[in-house]
């Protein structure tokens, strides 16, 4: 059975050019930095996996013996709190990422709170803060209304 072709969803106040090769150029930017946030967010996600690891041996005595009781459930409960952020920031991020490759509409919205994540984070060094500040910039440029004014 044939298909009739869905039209593109246009915003009211925005009309798209697909043909501006200027506007191309910067949805590609876009895609790149979209790929960039899937690769922060699977390196959040890792960190789920270390800090649930490092609380676990270290509640149970394992990392240091000497510690007492108190000091071990401290650091569990540190250790949990900085999973959860990283958790967080991990399905943020691969959400992000995957609507900013798609330039879906929600995707620049996602795409501004991984970044804000990734500077308040900073993702454990000044590369997340660079990725976070990249991210913002590319998804706070006057092009991105346009760009991500229609859907495919």
């Amino acid at each position: 059975s044939t298909r009739a072709a869905r039209p593109s969803r246009v915003h009211a106040d925005v009309q798209p050019s697909t043909a501006d090769p200027a506007l191309e150029s910067y949805r590609s930017g876009v895609r790149v930095c979209g790929t960039v946030t899937l690769v922060v967010g699977v390196l959040w996600l890792c960190g789920v996996l270390l800090f649930a690891t490092v609380g676990t041996l270290g509640g149970f005595g394992i990392l240091n013996p000497h510690d007492s009781q108190a000091d071990r459930m401290a650091g569990v409960a540190g250790s949990a709190m900085v999973g959860l952020f990283c958790l967080a920031a991990g399905i943020v991020n691969v959400a992000a990422g995957a609507g900013m490759r798609r330039m879906a509409p929600w995707g620049r919205g996602a795409g501004i709170a991984a970044g804000i994540l990734n500077i308040l984070g900073g993702c454990g060094c000044l590369v997340g803060l660079g990725i976070g500040i990249w991210t913002l910039v590319v998804l706070l440029d006057a092009r991105a209304n346009v760009a991500f004014a229609t859907t495919e």
